[in-house]
């Protein structure tokens, strides 16, 4: 695939982006309407496990997952999707539940999972202490290192010390609370 050079070929990219986005929905959430008819009628959840292997990890994939469990006898088993009986979902009320999964697209039923961004202060600054660790090797092995600021090395060195401390009280004061609970 070609690297995008300028503005009129990434406003070309989103527009087929956008397309061809469209069009995928539209045939998962055909599919799925039928691997929903599939178990609910026969019991057989393998149409589901196919639509979701060929979905891959490159799609929505999860969305569609919990849109099947919504709407159909399947459920999550050690991280597989299996069938599971249903007592609300019957001969009677197959074709409300068919009716509301064609009304109801996965794409609306269920919100684009958002990640939250994660700092680890503690990593980081252990990593502050190793670079300093390898530094301090490479300037005994004769190698030429110019060392800035090395008194903040025991700084830092005391504020991981004081915070796996505060932990470890933590950790004996739940510890503790739990014998006596």
């Amino acid at each position: 695939m070609s690297q995008i050079q300028n503005e009129v070929s990434f406003n070309k990219a989103l527009k087929a982006i956008n397309k061809s986005g469209e069009a995928l929905a539209e045939y998962i959430h055909a599919a799925g309407l039928f691997a929903l008819l599939q178990v609910n009628q026969h019991n057989n959840n393998g149409f589901a496990v196919r639509l979701l292997e060929a979905m891959g990890k490159k799609h929505d994939a999860k969305r569609v997952e919990k849109w099947l469990c919504h709407f159909g006898k399947l459920g999550m088993k050690g991280g597989l999707l299996v069938y599971r009986a249903r007592r609300d979902i019957t001969p009677e009320t197959l074709d409300k539940f068919q009716a509301e999964a064609a009304q109801t697209p996965y794409w609306e039923l269920t919100e684009q999972e958002h990640h939250a961004f994660k700092f680890n202060c503690l990593g980081m600054l252990e990593s502050i202490l190793s670079r300093s660790d390898t530094a301090k090797a490479k300037a005994a092995a004769g190698e030429e290192v110019e060392i800035v600021g090395p008194d903040l090395v025991a700084e830092v060195t005391a504020i991981i010390a004081k915070h796996k401390a505060a932990a470890a009280a933590q950790v004996q004061a739940a510890v503790a609370g739990k014998a006596t609970a």
